[in-house]
């Protein structure tokens, strides 16, 4: 993959007012919540059972919330325009405060529990990558596309008003994020060659199997938390494509 080229780490030109990022920009501050806020008082419905899978459960996506907070303040220095800079530094502030919620809610459980080595890889390999499409492909379609998935169904299918409430915020959050990598990939994606966007599939696959193989290990676990992976896993793989197809990406037969 050709080695993406240095850029001014300081802009020179300031839009704040028409672009579409910027839009998604002032939207994410005016949609700002805070974790302290969710009615804690509440407590945990969930039964014995649930308390333990949903610990494994969650505690794989407090890493991946980890690893997007990571993420997204790398790109800030990866990217040139500054409205893009200002959606990834107040996606940053987005998932401190999702490791903030999930943590005090995982501790309500029991205990945060080791990351599955799929998700652990994936994780590992996405940080320690330099080219920026990748990092935007992995974080923005992949991890959070499954994400939000999850946290959809988890909301919808489980009886507990304050994980409802957690989870929903943290959806819209998560959807928010999931435009703006749509939005920007379309244009990074439109300046590659061919050949380039041939290797940014091959990655691209490599990175679906590690989140395919997080889905697979996890699945018994989560119908114990009473999640329908079945459902959620052909939810996401149909959202993706969609994606995959709107930056350039992929091309139904």
């Amino acid at each position: 993959m050709a080695d993406s080229q240095p850029i001014d780490l300081m802009v020179h030109s300031y839009d704040f007012t028409w672009k579409e990022e910027t839009k998604l920009y002032h939207r994410a501050k005016r949609e700002q919540w805070d974790a302290e806020a969710l009615p804690w008082e509440l407590g945990t419905a969930l039964d014995p059972i649930q308390r333990a899978a949903g610990a494994q459960v969650l505690s794989n996506f407090l890493y991946g919330e980890q690893a997007a907070m990571l993420i997204a303040s790398q790109l800030v220095s990866q990217v040139r325009d500054i409205e893009v800079r200002a959606c990834l530094a107040t996606q940053v502030m987005d998932e401190i405060r999702h490791i903030e919620a999930f943590s005090r809610y995982i501790g309500m459980l029991g205990k945060v529990q080791k990351p599955n080595e799929h998700i652990r890889e994936f994780v590992e390999r996405l940080v320690a990558v330099q080219n920026p499409e990748e990092k935007f492909i992995g974080l923005h379609l992949l991890l959070e596309g499954l994400a939000l998935e999850v946290f959809h169904e988890a909301a919808q299918r489980i009886a507990d008003p304050l994980l409802k409430e957690m989870l929903n915020k943290t959806a819209h959050d998560e959807s928010r994020h999931i435009a703006f990598g749509t939005i920007y990939l379309k244009k990074l994606i439109g300046e590659l060659d061919e050949e380039t966007k041939a290797q940014l599939v091959t990655r691209h696959t490599k990175y679906s199997m590690l989140l395919v193989g997080l889905v697979i290990d996890e699945a018994e676990t989560s119908a114990q938390f009473g999640l329908d992976l079945a459902k959620i896993t052909e939810r996401n793989i149909s959202g993706h494509l969609r994606r995959m197809e709107e930056i350039g990406l992929w091309k139904e037969a």
